[in-house]
């Protein structure tokens, strides 16, 4: 940053850069000279400065009045919108017992319609002797559902994207609709973008977008829905 922008009287004082952990650099510039030029001349927020070398936007800048036209300016700038954060985690969905490979077809307690109206007949007349009480594989499902044991966990991949712009984005476009992420991602599964929001941070906009994957997907049913 050239003190030129604020009049003859203005030095820059002391300067600091820093890395944060997302590879973000941060830097600070303390400037002093007189009030009045530190005021008209100070940058503007998303402004590209230099300080200690680098070149960085502009996010925060405070001005201090002294006893008389002195004044100081503490700048503070970083290079977050350039920096692209990519994440993947590995997020619980419950399903139905029911359905549970276990109770497919192929499974080891593989169960055909009657089995399953057995189970059901028996679920809603507990208390009735006349209905029998599944046995075999239906009893294997009867007796987990009978204690409670209703559903059980998978995990899906998230993939997520965290981006910043100096103007709100467009988001939105595609959400609901088959995409590959585009970032590095788990195979065996078809991803649909899933999330797409953008929220005001500070100085900047921050986009998040997020593409879940799934072992079956219904082609057919998702890319036409409205």
């Amino acid at each position: 940053m050239s003190s030129q922008w604020f009049g003859s009287t203005n030095e820059p004082r002391a300067s600091s850069l820093r890395k944060v952990s997302d590879g973000a650099i941060e830097a600070t510039q303390t400037y002093e000279g007189r009030y009045s030029d530190l005021v008209s001349g100070a940058p503007a927020i998303g402004q590209l400065i230099t300080i200690s070398g680098v070149t960085l936007y502009c996010e925060n800048v405070e001005i201090q009045q002294g006893a008389t036209d002195d004044g100081k300016m503490t700048v503070s700038a970083s290079n977050r919108t350039t920096i692209v954060v990519d994440e993947t985690e590995w997020v619980r969905v419950d399903q139905d017992i029911r359905y549970h490979p276990n109770f497919m077809t192929g499974g080891m307690w593989e169960l055909d319609d009657a089995d399953r109206q057995d189970v059901e007949a028996k679920l809603n007349a507990p208390n009735d002797d006349s209905v029998d009480t599944p046995d075999g594989n239906a009893g294997e499902l009867y007796t987990r559902l009978l204690r409670g044991e209703t559903n059980y966990a998978i995990y899906i991949p998230v993939c997520r994207r965290t981006s910043y712009y100096l103007t709100n984005p467009s988001v939105g476009s595609g959400c609901g609709k088959i995409a590959t992420p585009p970032m590095p991602s788990p195979t065996g599964y078809t991803y649909i973008f899933t999330a797409d929001r953008a929220v005001r941070s500070g100085w900047c906009w921050q986009r998040v977008q997020e593409w879940t994957g799934f072992a079956d997907v219904d082609t057919d049913i998702i890319n036409n829905a409205s």
